[in-house]
């Protein structure tokens, strides 16, 4: 038979008012310490205030005042015990669900993606494509990411990586020509031999897509950014700018154009 759990309350309340005669004690189940009271009550009779009684009171505060985890671990050990093995059996259920994922679990973000688009859009293009390799690197078929640095190298002047990057990006599946065509980003690479030669192919990674020629007037403005784009580098290698004026001026010519 299981055993009843022990009011904190009540013990107090037994002891204050008959913990003369051991009540508390018999309540908890201690009947030895039950019985050492009604002996001492029996002994001490003598005396005008029982000395049991004004033990009693003090057993009563002390109860009183005692935390109920307290009162529990003392008193109600078999309450106790069998709430840890409930407690222990519910977590040991939650951790094999936890280990157990559904077949369509969301794969978690690709952080340098986040990082490295961020540092791009702050001008910030050595870092960004620092941080787009990475992204690369765990998720290698972004088509995004692939035509991001294609353009962060095109802002580096670095035309092959640039043209490396844009094809990758078109191999897995980039269409946007319109942009390809005239976003400023990719100035310096539309300008170079080796991409009017890949896009005269019609693009390897797509040769059927129907593109238009582009534009004497679209390419004399490409020519005119980037020798823009070179005096302001100039200035800044011979330390007549500094790197944030050069940034500022660098995103006005952008603007201009745009």
């Amino acid at each position: 038979m299981a055993k009843a759990r022990k009011s904190k309350f009540i013990t107090a309340v037994l002891a204050f008012f008959g913990g003369w005669l051991g009540l508390h004690r018999f309540y908890l189940g201690d009947h030895q310490a039950g019985f050492v009271f009604i002996f001492l009550t029996v002994f001490l009779s003598a005396f005008t205030i029982p000395v049991t009684t004004i033990m009693g009171v003090f057993e009563a505060l002390r109860f009183f005042s005692m935390g109920q985890s307290e009162f529990d671990r003392k008193y109600n050990k078999h309450m106790t015990n069998t709430y840890s093995q409930d407690y222990r059996r519910q977590r040991s259920g939650k951790q094999e669900k936890t280990v157990r994922q559904p077949t369509n679990y969301k794969k978690r973000e690709n952080p340098y993606k986040k990082t490295g688009f961020k540092k791009y859009d702050e001008s910030d293009i050595e870092g960004a494509i620092d941080d787009l390799e990475q992204a690369l690197k765990i998720n290698p078929t972004d088509k995004m990411i692939s035509f991001r640095l294609a353009c962060a190298y095109s802002l580096m002047e670095e035309p092959q990586e640039s043209l490396n990057y844009l094809k990758e990006a078109i191999r897995q599946g980039y269409q946007d020509y319109n942009t390809i065509n005239t976003i400023d980003d990719l100035a310096y690479l539309r300008i170079s031999p080796m991409y009017q030669a890949y896009k005269a192919q019609g693009y390897s990674a797509n040769p059927q897509a129907q593109l238009a020629a582009p534009r004497k007037k679209d390419l004399l403005q490409d020519d005119l950014l980037l020798s823009q784009l070179k005096k302001l580098a100039e200035l800044r290698e011979r330390g007549l700018l500094s790197e944030t004026d050069y940034q500022i001026e660098k995103q006005k010519l952008r603007i201009r154009k745009g």
